[in-house]
């Protein structure tokens, strides 16, 4: 919108007090700030009605100029500083403002063909439609290469403990179980090669199509998967297949990368990623995973598939802690309003923090419905300060109730 500052001089004549006021202010503040504390002589009720009325003063002016040209007998006309030649001037030189900014905006309209933004319009919304619909296209097509190379890594992890779980046989003398040790080390070296190389690759495509923000998303050097393998031991070892439990070949999920160097990284370290059963990958800092212990290890990955199946991906936006043989989140506060409030939502964001969660994670409802107060537990400060907004949501809750309210209307 075309506009005239008004000159200081007019302006001054209304509110004159103000610019004495403001001083006073500052004067005050300097006097009572503290080393220790800068802000101890500020208002900011003060400051924000001394720059209200600054702005509505100007406002005044410009408006009654555009009045003055329209209506010039008006009775606030007959005071000052309405009345001085200051302000006819102003007047006159806002009113050809508008009338120029209005002429050059007809003159514009009148010079764009209209069929010119129509056919500019139709072709930047068929180029949308066909973007999101490549966009789509490339989601399903990574979602679908995560589940197959998720389901090869599980299946390479469990014929690993397959051929380090195998016994050595019976019968054989010192030298030949030697012998078959050496072979099978070697033939497990081999497996794991072949495995790091699949969650390097694995890892380089997650990285692309999942933001950096993503904890299980973690940038890698390109690698080219490959790697050359002995299965031979894997025939010797498909008798010995059978005593490895159903139960850990199901539910097993694969540690996606060590904190080693391998030749498919080029040098680089790979990061240490787990996959669920569902082909989602996880950063070790989201669960940190005992791949060590044979024994609690699959009980971990069975409860994360467990997890990732009711709570989907707002498992990447937490860490975990395993306890008590579960997977417990880390919550070490809660949301904090605010210390000046400029007309945020504080109660309402309060209460979708304990019903709906906050940027994609747990809300408050679903940790104590899933875990209780295990999420809390050795924790006073979070203890206190739960108790507290229970109180509002309880309120909001009641009044909901008697009054027949919805929650928008409660607030």
């Amino acid at each position: 919108m075309a506009y005239e500052i008004p000159p200081t001089t007019l302006t001054q004549q209304i509110f004159p007090w103000i610019e004495a006021e403001e001083r006073a202010y500052v004067y005050r503040q300097i006097a009572l700030a503290k080393p220790t504390n800068r802000r101890a002589g500020q208002d900011q009720a003060l400051r924000y009605l001394i720059n209200l009325l600054l702005h509505l003063r100007r406002v005044l002016i410009q408006d009654c100029a555009v009045l003055y040209t329209e209506n010039p007998t008006a009775p606030i006309f007959k005071f000052a500083p309405f009345n001085s030649d200051e302000f006819h001037t102003f007047a006159s030189a806002s009113a050809q403002v508008i009338h120029n900014a209005n002429e050059h905006q007809r003159q514009y309209l009148e010079n764009l063909p209209t069929h010119i933004a129509d056919n500019l319009r139709g072709s930047l919304e068929s180029n949308r439609v066909q973007l999101l619909e490549h966009q789509r296209r490339i989601e399903e097509s990574n979602q679908n290469l995560s589940g197959a190379v998720g389901s090869l890594c599980n299946l390479v992890h469990t014929t690993i403990q397959v051929v380090t779980a195998k016994e050595p046989e019976t019968g054989l003398s010192e030298s030949g179980t030697s012998l078959k040790r050496s072979a099978a080390a070697a033939d497990l070296e081999g497996l794991e090669d072949a495995a790091r190389s699949i969650v390097a690759f694995h890892a380089v495509k997650h990285a692309r199509y999942n933001p950096s923000s993503d904890p299980a998303a973690v940038p890698l050097n390109s690698p080219t998967p490959s790697a050359t393998v002995n299965l031979s031991a894997l025939s010797a070892s498909s008798t010995s297949a059978n005593a490895v439990s159903d139960n850990i070949i199901h539910n097993t999920i694969t540690t996606l990368g060590t904190a080693t160097t391998t030749p498919a990284l080029t040098g680089s370290v790979l990061p240490s990623l787990v996959a669920s059963g569902f082909g989602t990958l996880f950063s070790d800092q989201t669960f940190p995973v005992v791949h060590s212990n044979t024994d609690i290890y699959p009980q971990q990955v069975k409860a994360i598939t467990d997890l990732e199946q009711k709570f989907g991906e707002q498992l990447k936006k937490h860490t975990f802690e395993w306890r008590n043989d579960e997977w417990v989140p880390q919550i070490s506060g809660l949301w904090k309003p605010p210390t000046v409030v400029n007309g945020e939502p504080i109660l309402e964001t309060v209460w979708k923090k304990f019903k709906q969660g906050l940027d994609g994670r747990f809300s408050l409802d679903q940790l104590g419905e899933h875990w209780g107060t295990r999420w809390r537990t050795n924790n006073s400060t979070l203890k206190s300060e739960l108790s507290r907004r229970a109180k509002i949501v309880k309120l909001v809750e009641m009044l909901a109730d008697e009054r027949s309210w919805s929650v928008k209307q409660v607030f």
